[in-house]
């Protein structure tokens, strides 16, 4: 967990209308994680199975063209998926078909420890998780910068 400075907009009437906030946040490390790691990630919502079979079906031809998955370890080689949910079906369909051809090897995901993300929830969310990736955003870095704005989004 680290913490990080960032100047801040605030009503011109309370203080001038500028400060700097510390806050709370998790840094995501990027790694490449083997294709038979998909089946260590636990999703978080339902996955509509069509839209994963249309990705699936892009990754034959096209291989990992997707960003990184945003993981939780949540203990070591156990990962709970926060993005990529439809990704991590498309690349288990791939997996579990005996006529297709399997030509990912491995792919990208961007891991924030559990310890992290328990500090973060805490400091942020009072202890209870946010239902929305969109709310963690700003507090998920990935090479200093917040999640949403990453290149590859």
């Amino acid at each position: 967990m680290g913490m990080v400075e960032r100047e801040t907009q605030t009503d011109e009437t309370r203080d001038g209308g500028r400060g700097v906030q510390t806050i709370a946040v998790a840094q995501a490390r990027l790694v490449r994680l083997p294709a038979r790691a998909v089946y260590r990630c636990d999703a978080m919502h339902e996955i509509d199975d069509e839209r994963a079979q249309t990705i699936c079906a892009a990754m034959l031809t096209r291989g990992w063209a997707g960003p990184p998955v945003l993981l939780v370890e949540v203990r070591p080689d156990e990962y709970r998926i926060l993005d990529g949910h439809h990704r991590i079906k498309g690349l288990q369909l791939q997996n579990e078909d005996p006529d297709r051809e399997r030509d990912i090897d491995d792919f990208p995901a961007l891991i924030i420890t559990q310890e992290d993300m328990d500090a973060l929830v805490d400091a942020h969310f009072y202890g209870d998780a946010p239902c929305r990736l969109c709310d963690l955003d700003d507090y998920i870095l990935v090479d200093g910068a917040p999640y949403a704005l990453r290149e590859d989004s």
